[in-house]
């Protein structure tokens, strides 16, 4: 029997009998079926989540009689389990499998069980107003074409697909088609369900309710008859039910559809909207005592609690919504729970809880046959091995979620793949390819129309540039990104790309404007009580204060940071903010106190395993050892970096770390192996095209050339550098280079040029307030006017320097000024 044949191919969706316990209450009939409630017991293994589960279900019973042919109704259950078998779309309800056994009189089809589970119902169910019914009737149309772009029409328990035509979207057929069996030997049959109400044709090609004239005639589905179909349906759900016995409408109960509109607000960070429609929710879903959408309005909290950076709260909501799912056996909630915890834990540090989390998700969608939900939670397994610097790991992930979402034609999910693949190439330094990544994620969010995912990627495409040195071309990016954030009201997202503005201020040395936008930053997230972004911010003032030498003020926003990560339970963070107060105190000269901050850190990454904090931590660690003329130590930790960089790809990191290296020999005076590590971490810069990376190496590679006495190709190293850093704006490297040009004629006694050069440099440090450099600029030009005998302004510009060292905190450079001035006032007697 062919009708046999086909169902053999779908054993593995073919449930036991036994498993099966049908419910008195709730049962429906239609034309040709009737539909039970029932429970299927299941089993599942989760650690730390319950192990098993009875499933709620719903039969769908094709009659047999003495009118039925076997062949129709095996036909009729081959049809549509092959249909629903392949459909992934939330608009479209998914096949659990079948039971059958022709001679108990047994086809049954076994589905999700849904409360007011067709259309007509579920209009029915409430009193909906007119922007309920447009969201209804836009969900119905994302049913009626799938991700594939295949149409589908769907009355949520039935669908069909139509015939091929074409390929473009407006006349779309399924392109598998020809491989789901055409069963039109047996001419359809009109019935009239036992209530009177409903006619249906029973058929595996279409649904009489919704049929076109032509259709009843003869005529083949087409174009035609979807568009009159979908009329059908937004008329069935823009119109109020017709209450025939003269009863009441029924209690208004729109519980969901408020926490679908308020995970709309939440995903477009429209934060004040998602609490009122939850809220609302949550009196409707406790009134008619509806324990699904009180755990959907749960689980909705938990994560306005993630965004605005409460996370006991947030997890606290998850595990409330958790228990309730569990209780009324929804599968698909525990799922979103477990993918929620996974995003917790990982913006908290706790990436061994993330994965775990998140792996738990991936494993309940694999067995619900979400594919959707699988790939999700590929990306979040991503994403917390690149928090970890395992961008390999990552790529992994990313690499499943892509091809499910190409297997399933699901470009949002394709898109966000795309980006995602942009941040790993990134960590592995491999901005060319990330750059594609990220472009190839815009081009489809510009193409979908999603505004949000687009500012996501321009930000990531911000991110090339700036790590490229390209600081103009950066902040142009991040500032599209803000007008669209700024548009679309994602407060969130404004106040990520304005700090990144204020990260590009930074790195070009215009300290003033980095701090404008940083604060800007930090009242926006305190308004929309982002605490997260809030803590970010206050770093990020941290690290201008310090790079302006205002070591007091930059410690006081550490500590700050420091203590709001820690109410967040932010590893990462913290670890972050010590290192800042490493540098701090290591700036002051407090060495001792440094390393116990650079350790604390160091400690903190290698419990979560976060090697690019262990990397930043070891490389504060150098800095102290080189300062205390410890290089043994300080090539060791350096060595160690690089080897770090290179476990994780890292090509940027590994060329830091051998370009340290280079200061460390250059410091020993081994000139030769300090020239042959900068060229080697200039090459890498090249490579990767990070222009500020090479200057910073030209300004090194000059200072060794020019100690060796061979200006010519120091001073060609220094210009090499000015050149660099004025085309990219970078200020503070500007003024290196120009003071490193001082010093070269100052060695070639070249007194007039070395002095202009230093003023030229000191009005750059004046300009963006680095103190501790305009400290050292004072210092050098002293020493010239002291090698011209000029007195009088050496001891001025000396004592300016001392006044500037004792605000700083760097008592070894004052005891050295001290020693300058004692000598210039004995010369001057």
């Amino acid at each position: 029997m062919f009708e046999q044949k086909l169902l053999e191919g779908l054993a593995a969706l073919r449930i036991e009998l036994t498993r099966l316990k049908p419910l008195e209450t709730g049962n429906c009939s239609g034309g040709n079926a009737d539909v039970i409630p029932a429970e299927l017991m299941t089993t599942e293994a989760f650690q730390s989540w319950p192990s098993t589960y009875v499933q709620h279900v719903a039969i769908k019973k094709l009659r047999l009689d003495c009118d039925t042919e076997d062949a129709r109704v095996l036909a009729l259950l081959a049809h549509e389990v092959h249909l629903l078998k392949d459909l992934s779309h939330g608009s479209i309800v998914k096949v659990i499998g079948f039971v059958e056994d022709i001679k108990e009189g047994i086809v049954w089809l076994v589905l999700p069980w849904e409360k007011t589970g067709n259309l007509r119902e579920f209009v029915r169910s409430a009193h909906w107003e007119f922007p309920e019914r447009i969201s209804l009737i836009y969900d119905v149309a994302n049913g009626i074409v799938n991700r594939k772009n295949e149409a589908v029409l769907t009355d949520f328990g039935s669908a069909r697909p139509v015939e091929p035509t074409s390929g473009d979207l407006a006349q779309s057929r399924a392109p598998n088609a020809e491989s789901v069996p055409h069963l039109n030997s047996v001419p359809p049959k009109v019935q009239v369900a036992p209530c009177g109400e409903t006619i249906t044709l029973t058929g595996p090609k279409w649904t009489l309710r919704w049929a076109a004239p032509e259709l009843l005639a003869g005529s083949s589905p087409d174009l035609a008859s979807d568009i009159w179909a979908f009329a059908w349906i937004f008329w069935e759900e823009r119109t109020p039910p017709c209450n025939r016995d003269g009863s009441e409408p029924s209690k208004i109960n729109s519980a969901r559809l408020l926490t679908s509109l308020a995970y709309m607000h939440i995903r477009h960070d429209r934060i004040e909207q998602a609490v009122e429609s939850l809220q609302r929710a949550m009196n409707i879903a406790r009134s008619t005592n509806d324990d699904r959408a009180t755990a959907d309005v749960v689980r909705g909290v938990g994560e306005i609690y993630v965004l605005r950076g409460e996370y006991s709260k947030a997890e606290q909501s998850y595990f409330a919504a958790r228990d309730i799912y569990h209780r009324i056996r929804d599968r698909g909630g525990l799922a979103y729970v477990a993918n929620g915890l996974g995003q917790l834990y990982h913006l908290q540090g706790e990436y061994l809880k993330a994965e775990r989390s998140y792996l738990i998700a991936r494993e309940i969608y694999a067995g619900i046959r979400n594919r959707i939900g699988r790939a999700n939670a590929d990306i979040g397994l991503g994403q917390v091995w690149c928090s970890q610097g395992e961008a390999a790991k990552a790529m992994q992930y990313y690499l499943a979620a892509s091809n499910i979402c190409s297997q399933i034609g699901n470009k949002l999910g394709g898109a966000n793949a795309a980006k995602a693949f942009g941040d790993a190439y990134i960590l592995q330094g491999e901005c060319r390819k990330a750059e594609e990544s990220y472009a190839a994620a815009r081009a489809i969010y510009t193409r979908l129309g999603d505004q949000l995912g687009l500012a996501n990627s321009i930000c990531g495409l911000g991110g090339i540039h700036r790590l490229r040195g390209e600081y103009t071309d950066a902040g142009q990016a991040y500032a599209a990104a803000v007008d669209i954030y700024k548009r679309i009201g994602n407060h969130r997202g404004f106040a990520y790309a304005v700090k990144a503005l204020g990260d590009v201020y930074g790195l070009r040395g215009e300290y003033s404007k980095a701090e404008q936008f940083y604060v800007a930053t930090r009242d926006t997230c305190a308004q929309i009580k982002d605490k997260a972004g809030l803590a970010n911010a206050v770093k990020a003032l941290g690290d201008v204060f310090r790079l302006r030498g205002e070591y007091s003020t930059a410690e006081e926003s550490y500590i700050t940071a420091r203590d709001i990560y820690a109410q967040l339970w932010d590893q990462v963070g913290v670890a972050n903010t010590l290192n800042g107060l490493g540098q701090v105190r290591c700036s002051r000269g407090e060495y001792s106190n440094a390393e116990e901050c650079y350790t604390t850190a160091y400690d903190i990454c290698a419990r979560i395993g976060h090697r690019p904090g262990l990397a930043s931590a070891l490389y504060g660690l150098g800095e102290i050892f080189s300062l205390r003329g410890q290089h043994a130590e300080a090539e060791q930790a350096y060595m160690a970096i690089r080897d770090v960089c290179t476990q994780i790809g890292d090509r940027a990191g590994f060329a830091n770390a051998t370009k340290a290296l280079g200061d460390v020999y250059r410091l020993q005076v081994d000139y030769s192996k300090a020239e042959e590590h900068y060229i080697t971490a200039r090459d890498i810069y090249a490579q990767i095209r990070d222009q500020g990376g090479v200057a910073n190496v030209a300004n090194g590679l000059g200072q060794v050339y020019c100690l060796r006495g061979d200006y010519s190709k120091a001073g060609e190293c220094y210009v090499t550098a000015r050149d660099i850093c004025g085309q990219l704006g970078h200020r503070l490297g500007l003024a290196t280079a120009i003071n490193g040009l001082g010093q070269l004629f100052a060695h070639q006694n070249i007194p007039t040029k070395a002095e202009r050069l230093y003023q030229e440099a000191r009005s750059i440090y004046v300009e963006i307030g680095n103190r501790s450099s305009l400290a050292n600029n004072l210092w050098c030009t002293g020493w010239l006017y002291r090698s011209q005998k000029r007195y009088d302004e050496a001891e001025e510009l000396v004592s300016e320097a001392s006044a500037l060292y004792s605000e700083l905190g760097l008592d070894k450079y004052l005891l050295k000024c001290k020693e300058f001035l004692e000598t210039i006032r004995t010369r001057k007697e």
